[in-house]
């Protein structure tokens, strides 16, 4: 098999500018580009004996294991949802304590778009792995809000000799960004490598290597592997099973396995009176939170988490969740955990969760905004009751009052302490057949305060609006106001001359009351989300930049209306300082805010439809234009200005006669074509900027 070199000319013939970025850093010394260069110790005696492989410079990799970067695997048809790979690579930069290693998989040889994504991330000596895709232009690489590990089980990773290593299980098909990735379908595979920051990756340093053919990944003819995990993984079921899909592991109430299967049998033919059942002495003998808000009373839960403490076992607690199904299989419903915050990063998390044909209870902790599996999914949990009837799924389980949710790579653990109050948190979603979770459908739900968990009352559940009141308030301020004030200030001074009330140009008269407007507003929804989240977040920046792009942009919008107040009038020598440098820090203001709104439409808190993001790139791209066109419009309207001709006699005398000379003045016509092209670009770009605004702001109003 032969890798080529991807080509570092775009499209045009040109370099790229990453690509020139690339070379001349690579003009240094060749430890800079190739980190070690390849190294003769790769495991490569299993290859197209026992795994497939495909690794780079070729020949030497394979051949002789001396190798920058390598990937193997191999598939077992008796487990045909999965298959099982090894990456391998050496640092991109010589002594690198943050860098990643990465195969993507792709259906067009050469091409980075469309690309998904499977890395491997060495940071600062612990090791993680994620999964990503690249954009459909193929410069843009992202992860999935909430599905960071989409398709992802059984990592492990280590960093060894100068070799970092991660082997991992992946699900044989995927959909990823309106894509399907079929590993029993023909496809290209991508080598690539980067400096790192943290957990999140950085552009590679040099351009991918992709193979010059496809594989048939999970074909049986490639050779195959045993699989002990996945066995234990897909047909693993608790002990004790009992009717149907349900099942006992322990109680310690003294009820037999016939009671407990009489029970569950009960249960599963109860159908929609299986709610009532749970919700039974809420608020009396047992905590509750429900979602949506205020279904108890109604009726009409999607689901349930009740809380209590267990009065059979000492000092431990016991919970139950529930919630309807919109499947009959690979559904599930969780409960989060946070002494600090309602939102998912340190949050611990149990989960019901229903694969195949098995109910269980797992634990997993989210480090950020995606979930991690604990080393024990067991450890400190008792399985009470599982199962399902088609249309609902329940389980009860009991909690020792101390649990660490700890993972298996050097995250920081969460711990819990059941005898101090938590932020409770209720999600639910699609889970995929291994039993791994999958993002939330809709916005969990979170509980408006921590909750004492001996309390028996009903839990009030936090609700949005605040978050939303934030959201609204700074679109409405950037998008259109901000976007308004700064388009008629840069292009319409010398518009509408013949308005002028209190003596000012109407332009001024536009531009100020809006700026001012924004600045206003931006204060009040600053001061709404510090209020909500209690002060500034506790979530590093590298991770939720949004807070940190807003608050410069709040900044330099203050700096505007003082460096206003200090102005030189017009015509004074220093005039055209203030005029460049109050046009350069609008714009950067600008710019930043509607970054931040990028960004703030894309946090889990908000659960806005991800169709504002592409409303916000149409916003972009027509403003940007209309400025673009804005200016073709003043450099062409000396050209197009039409005047008139007026021919006036005038009288001379020469000599003894009088002669009559015709002169011919010009004069500017007062219906400027150019005037009226603005005036209507004006009121388009009011029209179509309000248009766009009101859009997002509904998809914030109606957003869970």
């Amino acid at each position: 098999m032969k890798l080529r070199r991807s080509s570092l000319l775009s499209s045009s013939g040109k370099l790229s500018d990453f690509s020139v970025i690339s070379l001349v850093i690579c003009i240094l010394p060749p430890l800079l580009c190739n980190g070690q260069g390849p190294v003769a110790n790769f495991p490569v005696g299993d290859c197209n004996v026992a795994k497939q492989c495909v690794g780079w410079p070729e020949p030497t990799c394979v051949s002789q294991g001396l190798c920058s970067e390598l990937v193997k695997w191999t598939y077992n048809p008796s487990y045909p949802a999965k298959v099982k790979f090894d990456l391998y690579g050496v640092p991109p930069i010589a002594g690198s304590t943050n860098f990643w290693i990465a195969f993507g998989l792709n259906h067009v040889t050469g091409a980075m778009a469309g690309t998904l994504v499977n890395e491997c991330v060495y940071n600062n000596g612990a090791v993680d792995v994620f999964s990503s895709y690249n954009s459909d232009n193929g410069y843009i690489n992202r992860r999935i809000p909430g599905q960071e590990k989409l398709g992802v089980s059984d990592p492990t990773g280590a960093y060894s000799n100068g070799i970092l290593s991660c082997s991992f299980s992946l699900d044989r098909v995927r959909d990823v960004n309106g894509k399907s990735f079929d590993l029993a379908s023909p496809l290209f595979v991508v080598l690539g490598d980067g400096p790192a920051l943290q957990w999140s990756i950085k552009p590679h340093m040099m351009n991918p290597f992709t193979s010059s053919q496809a594989y048939t990944i999970a074909s049986e003819n490639q050779p195959t592997h045993s699989y002990p995990n996945l066995q234990s993984l897909n047909t693993v079921a608790p002990t004790n099973a009992a009717v149907g899909h349900f099942f006992s592991t322990e109680n310690s109430s003294g009820e037999s396995n016939k009671q407990l299967q009489d029970r569950s049998s009960s249960l599963q033919s109860s159908g929609p009176s299986v709610m009532p059942a749970t919700i039974e002495g809420c608020g009396v003998t047992k905590g509750c939170l429900a979602t949506p808000s205020n279904c108890l009373n109604a009726g009409n839960c999607q689901a349930i988490l009740t809380y209590q403490k267990d009065a059979d076992r000492s000092g431990e607690f016991r919970f139950e969740l529930w919630r309807t199904m919109t499947s009959p299989n690979d559904q599930y419903v969780a409960m989060g955990l946070n002494p600090t915050s309602p939102s998912m990063p340190g949050t611990g998390v149990v989960s019901c969760v229903s694969y195949g044909n098995t109910v269980d209870v797992i634990s997993s902790y989210n480090p950020s905004y995606y979930s991690v599996p604990t080393d024990n999914s067991k450890e400190g949990i008792t399985v009470l009751q599982a199962g399902k009837d088609g249309s609902h799924l329940y389980c009860q389980f009991s909690m020792q009052p101390k649990k660490s949710f700890r993972g298996s790579f050097a995250n920081s653990p969460v711990e819990v302490d059941l005898s101090h109050q938590q932020y409770l948190v209720l999600a639910y979603g699609p889970a995929r057949p291994t039993g791994a979770v999958g993002k939330h459908s809709v916005r969990p739900l979170a509980s408006a305060a921590p909750v004492a968990l001996a309390n028996v009352a009903v839990a009030a559940s936090a609700n949005n609006d605040m978050r939303k009141a934030h959201g609204g308030l700074m679109v409405a301020a950037w998008m259109f106001l901000a976007s308004i004030g700064i388009f008629t200030a840069r292009y319409y001074k010398d518009m509408w001359l013949q308005y002028q009330p209190c003596g000012l140009k109407l332009w001024f008269h536009i531009h100020r009351p809006v700026m001012v407007s924004v600045v206003s507003i931006t204060i009040a929804a600053i001061v709404i989300i510090f209020v909500e989240v209690g002060g500034w977040t506790q979530t590093p920046a590298q991770l939720n930049p949004h807070p940190i792009i807003g608050i410069i942009a709040f900044v330099l919008a203050l700096i505007q209306p003082i460096m206003a107040f200090f102005r030189p009038h017009p015509g004074e020598p220093k005039r055209w300082i203030f005029n460049w440098a109050h046009f350069s820090v609008g714009f950067a203001a600008h710019s930043m805010a509607i970054a931040a709104i990028f960004l703030g439409l894309q946090m889990p808190q908000l659960s806005v439809d991800y169709s504002s993001l592409w409303i916000m790139v149409a916003f972009s791209a027509f403003h940007v234009l209309w400025l673009v066109l804005a200016q073709l419009v003043d450099w062409i309207a000396p050209c197009v200005t039409k005047t008139k001709q007026t021919t006036i006699q005038m009288k001379t005398t020469a000599g003894n006669g009088v002669i009559y000379e015709d002169t011919v003045v010009h004069e500017k016509n007062p219906a400027n074509p150019a005037s009226t092209v603005k005036t209507i670009m004006w009121w388009t770009h009011v029209l179509v900027v309000a248009g766009l605004t009101i859009a997002i702001l509904v998809l914030i109003g109606i957003s869970p």
